[in-house]
């Protein structure tokens, strides 16, 4: 059997309704999948931006760290998870094309700073539910073990990171007034988004 066939196969094998047949838990997971590469492309630009400018050597091994960290997150959820999903049917355009065209107008039209006040938001609300899936195992006790893996895995490696964009935003000079309003922002759209 070819590499090919044994993909085939494994997204055969791969039930469509993965979390205990709970719908609602497997599109909420799958809903957060099709949303995290554009998030974390988003998040590895405003990042990015300012590696140039870091002369504090523990920060910028932290921001590297970071960025590859969320390299690979794009890459697991983008071709893996979503191509997984996408096999079974689900028209993952249609549901993360809302999210992309705002994630791309923000690019557009704010400032590097706004970006970076975004991520750092976004990444306190992932690393609170990253918090939450970890402490709680019910959250993850009726997935198949396929998906129960990729999102262990995700969870552990946001906390992991959870801070980074946080003490690069305070190193360049974020306010927290810029700060507080990104998150409440992120805050209210984040739930509207997933559901």
């Amino acid at each position: 059997m070819n590499k090919g066939q044994k993909i085939i196969e494994r997204i055969n094998s791969m039930p469509k309704t993965w979390w205990s047949d709970s719908a609602i838990m497997t599109h909420f997971f799958n809903s957060l999948s099709v949303l995290l590469p554009v998030g974390e492309a988003f998040f590895i630009k405003s990042v990015k931006h300012y590696e140039k400018e870091i002369t504090k050597k523990s920060l910028l091994q932290d921001v590297r760290l970071f960025l590859n960290q969320e390299a690979q997150h794009n890459k697991e959820h983008g071709a893996w998870y979503n191509g997984m999903i996408r096999s079974q049917g689900y028209d993952l355009f249609s549901v993360g094309k809302t999210f992309k065209l705002f994630m791309g107008y923000g690019e557009k039209h704010l400032l590097p700073l706004h970006l970076l006040a975004f991520t750092v938001a976004s990444e306190h609300v992932t690393a609170v539910l990253a918090r939450v899936v970890l402490n709680n195992p019910k959250w993850l006790s009726g997935a198949s073990e396929e998906y129960r893996r990729i999102w262990l895995w995700h969870a552990y490696e946001e906390l992991e990171h959870k801070s980074v964009a946080f003490d690069l935003y305070q190193y360049v000079g974020g306010s927290y007034l810029l700060r507080i309003l990104a998150f409440l922002q992120t805050s209210f759209l984040f739930p509207l988004f997933v559901g």
